[in-house]
Protein backbone atom coordinates (compact mmCIF):
# COMPACT_ATOMS: atom_id res chain seq x y z
CA UNK A 1 0.00 0.00 0.00
CA UNK A 2 2.79 2.32 0.85
CA UNK A 3 4.39 2.06 -2.76
CA UNK A 4 1.08 1.83 -4.20
CA UNK A 5 -0.11 5.18 -2.32
CA UNK A 6 3.03 7.04 -2.29
CA UNK A 7 5.78 6.19 -4.79
CA UNK A 8 4.02 7.83 -7.41
CA UNK A 9 2.56 10.74 -5.61
CA UNK A 10 6.84 11.45 -4.55
CA UNK A 11 7.73 10.92 -7.74
CA UNK A 12 5.47 13.01 -9.42
CA UNK A 13 6.69 15.87 -7.13
CA UNK A 14 9.90 15.33 -7.60
CA UNK A 15 9.71 15.61 -11.45
CA UNK A 16 6.49 16.62 -12.11
CA UNK A 17 6.93 16.79 -15.96
CA UNK A 18 6.90 13.19 -16.55
CA UNK A 19 4.22 12.93 -14.30
CA UNK A 20 1.49 15.02 -15.93
CA UNK A 21 -1.52 14.09 -15.27
CA UNK A 22 -1.22 13.01 -11.54
CA UNK A 23 1.19 15.84 -11.11
CA UNK A 24 -1.86 17.89 -12.03
CA UNK A 25 -4.41 15.79 -9.90
CA UNK A 26 -2.18 16.26 -6.84
CA UNK A 27 -3.39 20.20 -6.62
CA UNK A 28 -6.44 19.27 -6.03
CA UNK A 29 -5.73 17.14 -3.23
CA UNK A 30 -6.46 18.24 0.12
CA UNK A 31 -5.58 15.17 2.50
CA UNK A 32 -5.58 11.62 3.08
CA UNK A 33 -7.96 9.82 4.39
CA UNK A 34 -7.67 5.91 5.92
CA UNK A 35 -11.45 3.90 6.13
CA UNK A 36 -12.07 0.47 7.08
CA UNK A 37 -13.56 -1.23 9.73
CA UNK A 38 -12.31 0.13 13.19
CA UNK A 39 -14.49 -2.86 14.77
CA UNK A 40 -11.57 -5.49 13.37
CA UNK A 41 -8.65 -6.58 15.84
CA UNK A 42 -5.53 -7.14 14.73
CA UNK A 43 -3.87 -8.79 17.31
CA UNK A 44 -1.00 -6.82 16.87
CA UNK A 45 0.41 -4.37 19.19
CA UNK A 46 2.31 -1.75 17.14
CA UNK A 47 5.67 -0.62 18.74
CA UNK A 48 9.53 0.32 18.11
CA UNK A 49 9.76 -4.29 17.80
CA UNK A 50 6.83 -4.01 15.11
CA UNK A 51 8.89 -5.41 12.03
CA UNK A 52 9.50 -2.59 9.50
CA UNK A 53 6.49 -2.50 6.29
CA UNK A 54 8.75 -4.35 4.10
CA UNK A 55 9.38 -7.09 6.62
CA UNK A 56 5.69 -7.93 7.56
CA UNK A 57 5.07 -11.76 6.80
CA UNK A 58 2.14 -12.15 9.27
CA UNK A 59 -1.35 -13.40 7.50
CA UNK A 60 -3.29 -10.53 9.66
CA UNK A 61 -3.01 -7.40 8.58
CA UNK A 62 -1.44 -4.60 10.92
CA UNK A 63 -2.89 -2.79 13.36
CA UNK A 64 -4.87 0.59 13.32
CA UNK A 65 -1.90 1.96 14.93
CA UNK A 66 0.94 0.49 12.44
CA UNK A 67 -1.11 2.06 9.45
CA UNK A 68 -1.85 5.41 10.76
CA UNK A 69 1.72 6.14 12.05
CA UNK A 70 3.20 4.73 8.30
CA UNK A 71 0.98 7.19 6.67
CA UNK A 72 1.25 9.98 8.71
CA UNK A 73 5.21 9.61 8.35
CA UNK A 74 4.96 9.12 4.74
CA UNK A 75 2.77 12.60 4.48
CA UNK A 76 4.98 14.39 6.65
CA UNK A 77 7.77 13.61 4.82
CA UNK A 78 6.01 13.93 1.77
CA UNK A 79 4.78 17.52 2.97
CA UNK A 80 8.05 18.97 3.45
CA UNK A 81 9.26 17.81 0.22
CA UNK A 82 6.65 19.83 -1.89
CA UNK A 83 6.60 22.88 0.51
CA UNK A 84 10.36 23.15 -0.30
CA UNK A 85 9.15 22.80 -4.11
CA UNK A 86 6.82 25.26 -3.82
CA UNK A 87 3.72 22.91 -4.05
CA UNK A 88 0.05 22.23 -2.35
CA UNK A 89 0.61 19.97 0.56
CA UNK A 90 -1.25 18.02 2.74
CA UNK A 91 -3.43 16.76 5.61
CA UNK A 92 -3.64 13.39 7.30
CA UNK A 93 -7.43 13.20 8.43
CA UNK A 94 -8.31 9.60 8.97
CA UNK A 95 -11.22 7.85 9.77
CA UNK A 96 -11.10 7.59 13.73
CA UNK A 97 -13.17 6.20 16.59
CA UNK A 98 -16.29 5.09 15.09
CA UNK A 99 -15.67 1.58 16.80
CA UNK A 100 -12.33 -0.41 17.89
CA UNK A 101 -10.35 0.11 21.04
CA UNK A 102 -8.92 4.03 22.32
CA UNK A 103 -6.00 3.49 20.93
CA UNK A 104 -7.10 4.41 17.64
CA UNK A 105 -8.04 7.80 18.80
CA UNK A 106 -4.90 8.26 20.87
CA UNK A 107 -2.67 7.48 17.66
CA UNK A 108 -4.79 10.17 15.95
CA UNK A 109 -4.42 12.79 18.77
CA UNK A 110 -0.45 12.46 18.36
CA UNK A 111 -0.40 12.05 14.53
CA UNK A 112 -3.62 13.29 12.74
CA UNK A 113 -4.79 16.98 11.66
CA UNK A 114 -8.22 16.17 11.84
CA UNK A 115 -11.06 12.97 12.17
CA UNK A 116 -14.00 12.11 11.01
CA UNK A 117 -16.47 10.43 13.47
CA UNK A 118 -14.63 10.25 17.10
CA UNK A 119 -17.18 8.57 18.65
CA UNK A 120 -15.79 6.37 20.85
CA UNK A 121 -14.27 9.87 22.47
CA UNK A 122 -17.46 9.40 24.49
CA UNK A 123 -15.95 6.83 26.66
CA UNK A 124 -12.32 8.54 27.75
CA UNK A 125 -13.29 12.12 29.68
CA UNK A 126 -9.34 12.14 29.67
CA UNK A 127 -9.15 11.44 25.54
CA UNK A 128 -12.11 14.51 24.77
CA UNK A 129 -10.21 17.01 26.99
CA UNK A 130 -7.19 16.23 24.71
CA UNK A 131 -8.94 16.60 21.63
CA UNK A 132 -10.69 19.63 23.17
CA UNK A 133 -7.05 21.67 24.35
CA UNK A 134 -5.75 20.94 20.76
CA UNK A 135 -8.69 21.82 19.07
CA UNK A 136 -8.58 19.30 16.90
CA UNK A 137 -11.34 19.33 14.22
CA UNK A 138 -13.98 15.90 14.20
CA UNK A 139 -15.94 16.11 11.32
CA UNK A 140 -19.42 13.64 13.06
CA UNK A 141 -21.45 12.05 10.51
CA UNK A 142 -24.84 11.17 12.98
CA UNK A 143 -27.08 9.84 9.89
CA UNK A 144 -24.40 7.90 8.94
CA UNK A 145 -23.28 6.38 11.98
CA UNK A 146 -27.03 5.44 12.64
CA UNK A 147 -27.33 3.56 9.64
CA UNK A 148 -24.01 1.49 11.04
CA UNK A 149 -22.85 1.70 14.25
CA UNK A 150 -24.63 4.20 16.81
CA UNK A 151 -28.47 5.16 16.72
CA UNK A 152 -29.13 8.34 16.29
CA UNK A 153 -30.32 9.52 19.38
CA UNK A 154 -27.53 7.97 21.56
CA UNK A 155 -24.78 10.38 19.42
CA UNK A 156 -22.24 12.48 21.14
CA UNK A 157 -22.61 14.86 18.90
CA UNK A 158 -24.82 17.55 21.02
CA UNK A 159 -22.64 16.66 24.15
CA UNK A 160 -19.01 17.49 21.98
CA UNK A 161 -20.45 20.77 20.76
CA UNK A 162 -21.54 21.57 24.53
CA UNK A 163 -17.86 20.75 26.01
CA UNK A 164 -16.43 23.13 23.30
CA UNK A 165 -14.57 20.57 21.43
CA UNK A 166 -14.18 21.62 17.54
CA UNK A 167 -16.72 19.48 15.56
CA UNK A 168 -18.88 19.89 12.36
CA UNK A 169 -21.04 17.88 10.74
CA UNK A 170 -20.58 15.47 8.13
CA UNK A 171 -22.86 13.65 5.75
CA UNK A 172 -19.34 10.97 5.46
CA UNK A 173 -21.43 9.04 2.23
CA UNK A 174 -23.51 12.02 0.54
CA UNK A 175 -24.95 9.44 -1.79
CA UNK A 176 -26.26 7.96 0.66
CA UNK A 177 -26.98 9.78 4.02
CA UNK A 178 -27.24 13.77 2.98
CA UNK A 179 -30.48 15.21 4.08
CA UNK A 180 -29.34 18.71 2.64
CA UNK A 181 -26.06 20.08 0.91
CA UNK A 182 -23.56 22.22 2.21
CA UNK A 183 -22.43 26.04 1.72
CA UNK A 184 -19.63 27.60 3.46
CA UNK A 185 -21.86 30.92 3.17
CA UNK A 186 -23.83 29.85 5.60
CA UNK A 187 -20.93 30.49 8.82
CA UNK A 188 -20.66 33.76 7.43
CA UNK A 189 -17.33 35.87 5.72
CA UNK A 190 -14.90 35.20 9.31
CA UNK A 191 -15.92 31.70 10.06
CA UNK A 192 -11.74 30.61 10.39
CA UNK A 193 -11.22 33.49 13.07
CA UNK A 194 -11.16 32.23 16.96
CA UNK A 195 -14.10 33.18 18.86
CA UNK A 196 -16.26 35.84 18.67
CA UNK A 197 -14.51 37.46 15.61
CA UNK A 198 -15.53 34.26 13.20
CA UNK A 199 -19.27 34.01 14.85
CA UNK A 200 -21.25 35.59 12.75
CA UNK A 201 -25.05 35.39 14.51
CA UNK A 202 -27.02 36.37 11.85
CA UNK A 203 -25.86 32.84 10.05
CA UNK A 204 -24.94 30.73 12.69
CA UNK A 205 -27.62 31.61 15.19
CA UNK A 206 -25.12 31.72 18.36
CA UNK A 207 -24.65 33.85 20.75
CA UNK A 208 -21.71 36.15 20.68
CA UNK A 209 -21.67 35.83 24.49
CA UNK A 210 -21.79 31.90 24.53
CA UNK A 211 -18.73 32.20 21.95
CA UNK A 212 -16.52 34.44 23.81
CA UNK A 213 -17.23 31.99 27.04
CA UNK A 214 -16.25 29.48 24.88
CA UNK A 215 -13.25 31.01 23.86
CA UNK A 216 -12.12 32.62 27.35
CA UNK A 217 -12.47 28.72 28.48
CA UNK A 218 -10.53 27.57 26.23
CA UNK A 219 -7.79 29.88 26.56
CA UNK A 220 -7.65 29.56 30.51
CA UNK A 221 -7.54 25.66 30.31
CA UNK A 222 -4.62 25.96 28.29
CA UNK A 223 -3.31 28.95 30.04
CA UNK A 224 -3.47 26.29 33.31
CA UNK A 225 -1.62 23.49 31.22
CA UNK A 226 1.50 26.00 30.62
CA UNK A 227 1.57 26.99 34.30
CA UNK A 228 1.44 23.32 35.21
CA UNK A 229 4.20 22.62 32.90
CA UNK A 230 6.18 25.46 33.88
CA UNK A 231 5.80 24.97 37.88
CA UNK A 232 6.77 21.58 37.34
CA UNK A 233 10.33 22.38 35.89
Amino acid sequence: MLENIFMPVFEATINPQAHPDLSVFLKHITGFDSVDDESKHSGHMFSSKSPKPQEWTMEKNPSYTYYAYYMYANVTVLNSLRKERGMNTFLFRPHCGEAGALTHLMTAFMTADNISHGLNLKKSPVLQYLFFLAQIPIAMSPLSNNSLFLEYAKNPFLDFLQKGLMISLSTDDPMQFHFTKEKAKFLGDNYLEEGPTGNDIRKTNVAQIRMAYRYETWCYELNLIAEGTKSGE
